[in-house]
Protein backbone atom coordinates (compact mmCIF):
# COMPACT_ATOMS: atom_id res chain seq x y z
CA UNK A 1 0.00 0.00 0.00
CA UNK A 2 2.52 2.44 0.93
CA UNK A 3 4.69 1.66 -2.23
CA UNK A 4 1.73 2.05 -4.54
CA UNK A 5 0.82 5.56 -2.52
CA UNK A 6 4.01 7.02 -2.22
CA UNK A 7 4.72 5.71 -6.38
CA UNK A 8 1.42 8.03 -7.30
CA UNK A 9 2.28 10.66 -5.23
CA UNK A 10 6.07 11.10 -5.91
CA UNK A 11 4.66 11.16 -9.77
CA UNK A 12 2.19 13.56 -9.36
CA UNK A 13 4.42 15.78 -7.22
CA UNK A 14 7.32 15.69 -10.05
CA UNK A 15 4.27 16.01 -12.49
CA UNK A 16 3.21 19.90 -11.03
CA UNK A 17 7.39 20.95 -10.79
CA UNK A 18 7.47 20.24 -14.16
CA UNK A 19 9.56 17.54 -14.24
CA UNK A 20 10.02 15.99 -17.41
CA UNK A 21 12.29 12.26 -17.03
CA UNK A 22 11.51 10.43 -13.93
CA UNK A 23 13.78 7.02 -12.87
CA UNK A 24 11.10 4.22 -10.93
CA UNK A 25 13.01 1.63 -9.25
CA UNK A 26 10.56 -1.73 -10.05
CA UNK A 27 11.48 -5.20 -9.12
CA UNK A 28 12.49 -8.86 -10.49
CA UNK A 29 9.73 -9.57 -8.30
CA UNK A 30 7.37 -8.03 -11.25
CA UNK A 31 7.74 -11.99 -13.20
CA UNK A 32 6.87 -13.79 -9.56
CA UNK A 33 9.82 -16.07 -9.72
CA UNK A 34 10.51 -15.41 -6.04
CA UNK A 35 7.34 -15.43 -4.43
CA UNK A 36 7.21 -19.52 -3.40
CA UNK A 37 4.71 -20.45 -5.85
CA UNK A 38 6.78 -22.17 -8.44
CA UNK A 39 6.15 -20.13 -11.39
CA UNK A 40 8.53 -21.50 -14.35
CA UNK A 41 10.11 -19.27 -16.94
CA UNK A 42 9.04 -19.66 -20.51
CA UNK A 43 12.23 -18.99 -21.45
CA UNK A 44 15.55 -18.26 -20.06
CA UNK A 45 17.50 -15.65 -20.07
CA UNK A 46 14.09 -13.64 -18.97
CA UNK A 47 13.33 -10.71 -21.25
CA UNK A 48 10.83 -7.48 -21.01
CA UNK A 49 8.46 -9.11 -23.14
CA UNK A 50 8.29 -12.01 -20.76
CA UNK A 51 4.69 -12.19 -19.41
CA UNK A 52 4.19 -11.02 -15.60
CA UNK A 53 2.61 -13.10 -12.55
CA UNK A 54 3.34 -11.09 -9.15
CA UNK A 55 2.77 -13.45 -6.63
CA UNK A 56 3.14 -10.95 -3.78
CA UNK A 57 1.59 -7.65 -2.14
CA UNK A 58 5.56 -6.35 -3.13
CA UNK A 59 5.82 -7.46 -6.26
CA UNK A 60 2.18 -6.80 -7.39
CA UNK A 61 3.39 -3.02 -5.46
CA UNK A 62 5.80 -2.96 -7.97
CA UNK A 63 3.95 -3.78 -11.04
CA UNK A 64 1.14 -1.23 -9.85
CA UNK A 65 4.26 1.14 -10.20
CA UNK A 66 5.08 0.35 -13.45
CA UNK A 67 1.18 0.94 -14.32
CA UNK A 68 1.17 4.47 -13.10
CA UNK A 69 4.29 5.21 -14.73
CA UNK A 70 2.70 4.35 -17.63
CA UNK A 71 -0.33 6.38 -16.83
CA UNK A 72 1.80 9.98 -16.16
CA UNK A 73 3.63 9.33 -19.37
CA UNK A 74 0.73 9.02 -21.35
CA UNK A 75 -1.47 11.70 -19.82
CA UNK A 76 1.46 14.39 -19.45
CA UNK A 77 3.84 13.55 -21.71
CA UNK A 78 7.02 12.99 -19.73
CA UNK A 79 9.46 10.03 -19.70
CA UNK A 80 10.38 7.09 -17.63
CA UNK A 81 12.32 4.48 -17.11
CA UNK A 82 11.26 1.34 -14.65
CA UNK A 83 13.77 -0.37 -13.79
CA UNK A 84 13.39 -3.92 -13.05
CA UNK A 85 16.36 -4.89 -10.98
CA UNK A 86 17.75 -8.18 -10.15
CA UNK A 87 19.24 -8.45 -6.52
CA UNK A 88 21.11 -5.32 -5.57
CA UNK A 89 24.43 -5.46 -4.13
CA UNK A 90 27.35 -2.95 -3.45
CA UNK A 91 30.63 -3.58 -2.36
CA UNK A 92 30.78 -5.28 1.31
CA UNK A 93 28.09 -7.34 0.74
CA UNK A 94 29.02 -9.91 -2.01
CA UNK A 95 29.52 -12.45 0.82
CA UNK A 96 26.43 -14.28 0.65
CA UNK A 97 27.54 -15.88 -2.66
CA UNK A 98 29.55 -18.62 -0.92
CA UNK A 99 26.91 -19.76 1.05
CA UNK A 100 23.96 -19.33 -1.65
CA UNK A 101 25.73 -21.44 -3.79
CA UNK A 102 25.74 -24.61 -1.69
CA UNK A 103 22.20 -24.54 -2.39
CA UNK A 104 22.30 -22.97 -5.60
CA UNK A 105 19.34 -25.45 -6.90
CA UNK A 106 16.43 -23.74 -4.61
CA UNK A 107 18.01 -20.30 -5.50
CA UNK A 108 16.34 -20.38 -8.90
CA UNK A 109 13.43 -17.95 -8.55
CA UNK A 110 16.38 -14.97 -8.83
CA UNK A 111 17.71 -16.54 -11.76
CA UNK A 112 20.80 -16.38 -9.93
CA UNK A 113 21.32 -12.84 -10.77
CA UNK A 114 22.46 -9.83 -8.89
CA UNK A 115 23.16 -5.99 -10.03
CA UNK A 116 25.87 -4.00 -8.59
CA UNK A 117 24.40 -0.50 -6.93
CA UNK A 118 27.07 1.39 -9.11
CA UNK A 119 25.57 -0.15 -12.29
CA UNK A 120 22.57 0.80 -11.52
CA UNK A 121 23.77 4.40 -10.75
CA UNK A 122 25.45 4.35 -14.54
CA UNK A 123 21.71 2.99 -15.95
CA UNK A 124 20.06 6.43 -14.37
CA UNK A 125 22.68 8.09 -15.88
CA UNK A 126 22.16 6.81 -18.95
CA UNK A 127 18.77 7.33 -18.95
CA UNK A 128 18.98 10.94 -18.16
CA UNK A 129 21.22 11.92 -21.15
CA UNK A 130 19.07 9.94 -23.58
CA UNK A 131 15.97 10.97 -26.12
CA UNK A 132 13.66 8.51 -24.96
CA UNK A 133 10.25 9.19 -25.01
CA UNK A 134 7.33 7.74 -23.09
CA UNK A 135 7.40 5.04 -20.48
CA UNK A 136 10.08 2.24 -21.03
CA UNK A 137 10.90 -1.11 -19.21
CA UNK A 138 14.16 -2.55 -18.79
CA UNK A 139 15.91 -5.64 -16.77
CA UNK A 140 18.80 -4.47 -14.86
CA UNK A 141 21.79 -6.78 -13.87
CA UNK A 142 25.42 -7.62 -13.83
CA UNK A 143 26.45 -9.43 -16.61
CA UNK A 144 27.08 -12.52 -14.95
CA UNK A 145 24.89 -14.79 -12.41
CA UNK A 146 26.77 -15.39 -9.08
CA UNK A 147 27.49 -19.00 -9.85
CA UNK A 148 30.81 -20.79 -9.60
CA UNK A 149 30.09 -23.54 -12.14
CA UNK A 150 28.06 -23.27 -15.32
CA UNK A 151 24.50 -22.12 -15.71
CA UNK A 152 23.47 -25.36 -17.64
CA UNK A 153 24.37 -27.92 -14.80
CA UNK A 154 22.23 -25.83 -11.99
CA UNK A 155 19.64 -25.03 -14.41
CA UNK A 156 18.63 -28.65 -14.69
CA UNK A 157 18.86 -29.61 -10.77
CA UNK A 158 16.78 -26.84 -10.23
CA UNK A 159 13.00 -27.64 -11.23
CA UNK A 160 13.82 -25.63 -14.81
CA UNK A 161 15.39 -28.80 -16.90
CA UNK A 162 12.64 -28.12 -19.58
CA UNK A 163 12.44 -24.59 -19.66
CA UNK A 164 14.05 -23.32 -23.15
CA UNK A 165 16.65 -21.49 -23.44
CA UNK A 166 17.60 -18.36 -26.19
CA UNK A 167 21.41 -19.41 -27.78
CA UNK A 168 24.17 -18.00 -25.87
CA UNK A 169 22.82 -18.95 -22.34
CA UNK A 170 25.09 -21.09 -20.93
CA UNK A 171 28.29 -20.77 -18.64
CA UNK A 172 28.19 -17.80 -16.25
CA UNK A 173 25.25 -15.60 -18.42
CA UNK A 174 22.94 -13.81 -16.63
CA UNK A 175 19.38 -15.34 -16.08
CA UNK A 176 17.63 -11.50 -16.86
CA UNK A 177 18.25 -10.27 -20.33
CA UNK A 178 19.95 -7.35 -20.25
CA UNK A 179 19.71 -6.70 -24.41
CA UNK A 180 16.47 -4.19 -24.14
CA UNK A 181 18.99 -1.65 -21.67
CA UNK A 182 22.30 -2.11 -23.88
CA UNK A 183 20.53 -1.73 -26.92
CA UNK A 184 18.54 1.63 -25.88
CA UNK A 185 20.58 3.10 -22.97
CA UNK A 186 23.87 2.07 -23.84
CA UNK A 187 24.19 0.28 -20.65
CA UNK A 188 26.98 -1.89 -19.66
CA UNK A 189 27.67 -3.60 -16.90
CA UNK A 190 31.02 -2.88 -14.71
CA UNK A 191 30.94 -4.91 -11.77
CA UNK A 192 30.78 -8.08 -10.95
CA UNK A 193 31.22 -10.23 -7.60
CA UNK A 194 34.43 -11.67 -8.92
CA UNK A 195 35.84 -8.61 -8.38
CA UNK A 196 35.37 -8.44 -4.79
CA UNK A 197 35.69 -12.34 -3.52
Amino acid sequence: QNNTIATYHVFQAAVDLGVQKIIYTSSEMVYGFLDGQKIIPEYLPVDETHPTAPQGPYGLSKKMGEDIAEMFCRNHKISAASFRLANVRSPGNYDVYPKRRKRAERQAGGLWSYVDARDVGQACVKFWESDLTGHTVFNLSAADNWLDVPVDEVKAQSGYRDVPSKEGFEGSETGWDISKAKRELGYVPKYSWRDHL
